[in-house]
């Protein structure tokens, strides 16, 4: 969820959200999954 709209995210795929909005993760599938994430700031 993010800013309380749901957001799939796809294996393999890269997505940007602004996470200063509310924002949570359920994994809700029968396999573990690894999520990276990287945190920047715009110069």
């Amino acid at each position: 969820m993010v800013n309380g709209r749901p957001l799939r995210l796809e294996v393999g795929q890269a997505y940007e959200i602004n996470n200063q909005r509310n924002h949570s993760v359920m994994n809700s599938g029968t396999e573990d999954r690894i999520t990276f994430i990287f945190d920047y700031l715009p110069a």
